[in-house]
């Protein structure tokens, strides 16, 4: 379900509601404001903030799973939660500015993997993940934290996903 968020808007400054997005926004995120999940809120409002619901995203951290340590060559994973490392990339105004590479710290995990890369992803401050598959519950936890998800192919090396990334965000326009 989406809701318009301009109804919402009647008792924030001024000057943040000029900076959020007309138009709607997830029931779910609406839920977690009405709650009061303060943290939850203030995450959304940061990606919004950032350029996030279809706006140019002039800054953004993209986390991409991978096989090894390789950066922008390696080849991202066929698995999202137990992947072997993440090649986490920081793009400006579509430029690529920064390459890290991290271990997964729940690569061997039997249970309970996505959650644990999750809460990684988002404590690092990762706006954007690309993935060749997000299971159930892996794609609720990334909705709920604000981390927006894109679908790739096999085969791809990190460097392609993230020229992907960058050109569906910058198609949202």
């Amino acid at each position: 379900m989406v809701v318009d968020i301009s109804l919402l808007l009647d008792d924030v400054d001024a000057s943040i509601r000029r900076r959020l997005p007309t138009g709607s926004v997830y029931a779910s995120t609406l839920q977690a404001i009405l709650l009061k999940k303060v943290d939850y809120a203030k995450h959304f409002l940061s990606f919004i903030l950032r350029g996030g619901c279809g706006k140019k995203m002039s800054r953004i951290k993209i986390a991409i799973p991978t096989k090894g340590d390789q950066g922008l060559e390696d080849y991202i994973s066929d698995v999202f939660s137990r992947a072997e490392k993440f090649t986490v990339v920081d793009v400006e105004d579509g430029s690529i500015i920064k390459v890290k590479v991290v271990d997964n710290p729940a690569k061997t995990y039997e249970h309970g993997a996505g959650p644990i890369v999750v809460n990684m992803l988002t404590d690092i401050g990762v706006t954007a993940v690309g993935s060749k598959m997000f299971g159930v519950g892996v794609s609720a936890l990334l909705e709920h934290n604000g981390i927006k998800m894109f679908n790739l192919e096999s085969r791809t090396t990190v460097k392609e996903a993230v020229q992907k990334i960058i050109e569906s965000i910058q198609s949202y326009k």
